[in-house]
């Protein structure tokens, strides 16, 4: 249990270092954009999931 939890620790630092890599690399108007992107992406989660519980009785 202890290996494969080591092991997720492991994968997940390296796509978060990947990321952090990529991110690093956009000029700023570009980290800015994918800010944008993701906070939109998740108000219209946040809205679709609302809607669905006001509609559904």
């Amino acid at each position: 249990m202890i290996e494969k939890l080591k092991a997720l620790r492991a994968l997940i630092e390296e796509y978060h270092h990947t990321f952090i890599t990529w991110y690093n690399g956009l000029t700023d108007v570009q980290q800015v954009g994918v800010l944008v992107v993701c906070f939109f992406v998740v108000f219209i989660i946040i809205v679709f999931y609302m809607l669905s519980k006001i509609t559904h009785r």
